[in-house]
């Protein structure tokens, strides 16, 4: 209930991928397609698929680099899938290009069955599915009919609902499913910003030894590089990756401070607008509140409430103090 990913699906891909903060990845903001001289994930990033030593096979959408090549350079042994948004490579579900292991063409089968029967065919042991629906354009799946863009957009979902559940039909390994950013603030979410609306995203683990029910333990898209490490007894170097393999056994995780954020363009950091918590207390620079201490926000959490500076308590000063000095940058 208390997971964070970064406001925007590039920068969280790329942290997923390195287990790196968009800092040091250099992705803070969207890629946009056609823009071929933009900024890509450096290939000295080393990614979960290179630090695995078994075969990892990635589908669906890329959307951290402009090269063909580089799913596979990056140490995927397959990729097949859209390396930016639908309507960025082409119209959209139905007409789209598909990248298949360096390799680019035209596609038109609906893009949700494609992602979900090729990763079907695969034999890897750690498969990296990422979809993208419900992502615009909003279109019927194969079956819709509504006619209203919030009513396709519905029938998406249920309809990747259908191909998750077709997907996982046989399998009985270790799966976790989690969101690369907020919903659009047309859906009552907060795309794009770095409030809860925009950062904390469904966060789902299953699989053996896995204790059911919830828990409130900090835990960040970034952290999926080191538990994947820690769960086949590999090191790593990441400095902001840490497992939650301890979560998922049951115990207590080891994340004491969680940090999202965003800048733009790649890789300036200039203007970088971030947000880091507790248990307790949320700190922000990225917030329709202007206080008087350069501009930075608190909160009570896991509510996020507004503390205006005027109303600061002996504890909310020390929390204040406590998460500027947790800052990772």
């Amino acid at each position: 209930t208390r997971a964070w990913v970064c406001p925007a699906c590039s920068p969280t891909r790329a942290a997923i991928l390195t287990g790196l903060y968009p800092t040091r990845t250099g992705i803070g903001s969207v890629l946009k397609w056609g823009d071929k001289s933009g900024f890509s994930l450096g290939l000295e990033h080393t990614t979960f698929a290179e630090l695995l030593n078994e075969p990892v096979h990635a589908f669906g959408k890329w959307h951290v680099s402009y090269r063909h090549t580089d799913p596979n350079t990056q140490g995927f042994d397959h990729y097949a899938g859209s390396l930016f948004n639908l309507n960025g490579t082409g119209k959209g579900y139905y007409d789209w290009l598909q990248t298949v292991d360096g390799v680019t063409s035209k596609q038109t089968t609906y893009a949700t069955t494609a992602t979900t029967d090729f990763a079907l065919n695969s034999n890897a042991g750690v498969r990296f599915v990422a979809y993208h629906a419900a992502h615009k354009p909003a279109e019927n799946p194969p079956g819709g009919s509504a006619a209203s863009a919030a009513g396709k957009t519905i029938e998406m979902v249920e309809f990747l609902d259908q191909d998750i559940g077709r997907l996982l039909l046989n399998y009985y390994g270790y799966v976790i499913l989690l969101a690369d950013n907020g919903t659009e603030v047309a859906y009552g979410g907060g795309k794009g910003f770095l409030t809860e609306a925009g950062i904390r995203v469904p966060f789902i683990v299953h699989g053996p030894g896995v204790v059911a029910g919830e828990t409130d333990a900090l835990v960040n898209g970034v952290d999926i590089f080191a538990t994947l490490a820690q769960m086949r007894g590999i090191p790593h170097n990441s400095p902001d990756s840490i497992s939650f393999l301890s979560v998922m056994r049951g115990g207590n995780g080891l994340r004491h401070y969680n940090y999202s954020e965003a800048f733009a363009p790649n890789p300036v950091t200039t203007d970088r607008k971030w947000a880091i918590c507790d248990q307790g207390y949320k700190l922000t620079n990225d917030s329709d509140f202007a206080s008087t201490q350069a501009k930075i926000s608190l909160f009570s959490m896991p509510d996020e409430k507004y503390i205006p500076a005027k109303n600061y308590t002996k504890q909310d000063r020390e929390a204040r103090a406590r998460l500027l000095a947790n800052l990772p940058f």
